[in-house]
Parts: structure tokens; sequence; C-alpha cells
């Protein structure tokens, strides 16, 4: 299948692959999230090729790990990894810190993307779920308490932005509200039937 990136190929794209592919317990912010992104950039959004959210894209979660300041750190990874200019696609992953509405979301839209697909909504919370399990330390209830939280808190970013932004955005952010919903209410289940 041909993919919307023009990098993955490329020295810096086999260094990030390597880095998403080094840690075992990334479930879910692996090379297979990179390629659903992209997959998203071509057949969600259709969005014209642009070198800078390419490089934003390889590289936005290059460093995952249970401390603090991941995107600030993957932002710095493709610093000292790519040739030319990269502030751009820097300003492209710091938007990934609080996916909040702002002049340009593509990033915020193709890393959100697959809240759109209901499908989605089951696997990758066990997959954030094992992930962030192994990662922080934390019980199956304790991960679905803090995930409802984040969800939460990531929905009502959004609202907030909405006003500020066009309407096709607008459009594309409400379809990742509804997953958001989706996945809040999927979480509250499995930690009912978890704790009884």
């Amino acid at each position: 299948m041909k993919t919307w990136s023009r990098i993955l190929d490329s020295e810096l794209g086999e260094k990030a692959r390597a880095a998403y592919d080094d840690n075992p317990v990334r479930c879910y912010h692996n090379w297979a999230h990179i390629q659903r992104v992209y997959w998203h950039a071509q057949n969600t959004y259709a969005l014209p090729y642009d070198r800078d959210l390419d490089l934003a894209i390889l590289t936005h979660d290059v460093i995952y790990d249970a401390l603090p300041g991941k995107e600030e750190r993957s932002a710095q990874w493709l610093f000292d990894h790519a040739d030319g200019d990269v502030t751009v696609a820097n300003e492209h992953i710091h938007k990934t810190i609080n996916h909040a509405p702002s002049a340009d979301n593509r990033m915020v839209l193709l890393d959100l993307a697959d809240f759109t697909d209901p499908a989605c909504a089951a696997p990758n919370l066990d997959r954030i779920a094992a992930e962030s399990m192994a990662l922080y330390d934390v019980t199956l209830p304790q991960f679905l308490q803090a995930n409802i939280a984040v969800m939460t808190g990531l929905g009502n970013r959004i609202k907030d932005g909405l006003g500020d932004v066009s309407a096709s955005d607008q459009a594309a952010f409400q379809k990742i509200l509804d997953g958001i919903t989706r996945s809040i209410t999927l979480a509250e289940t499995r930690l009912s039937d978890v704790v009884g």
C-alpha cells in the first residue's frame, strides 16, 4: 500500500522506527500508531503532502516512557537527528501535548483520528491499558479511572476551542468528540465490571 509519507524509507525513518520498536511495552504508542496516523493523513483527511507534517507524524511519539515531557523530548530527538530546519515540525509535535484546537489543527486531528472509528475504541483502550500498566506500574482500575479523567479533560479542551476553528475543522473535531464519549463510556463500563 502506498503511504502518504515520503520519509519512511530514509535514514531518519529507519532511526525513528528503531526507536519505536525498541521497547516492547509500547502497545499503543508504537510503529503501528505511526502507520495509522499516516493512513489517516492519506485516507481520512486526504491532506496534501507537507514535509514538516511528515516529520512531525514520524517522530511525535518517538520518545514514550514513564517520564514527563515526552513530546518535548520527541521534538528534541527530531532536532538532534534530522537535517535542515525542523522548527515547524516541532511546533506540530508540541500541539500533541494537549491536543487543543488552534489555527493549524492537522497534527491534532491526525493524532486523534482513531476516535472517529468505533471499531478502534475497544482495541485501542486495551492497548493503552497494557502500555500504561507496564510503564506506570498501575492496576487496571487505576488506569481506567485515570483514563476517564484524561479523556474528559481532552473532550473539554476540544469543546472550549471549537469557536476559533473553521467549519470543516469543527466537523472533524465533532467526530472525534463522539469517539471520546464512546471511549469514556467503554472505560466506565469496564471499570464497573472490574470493581463490581
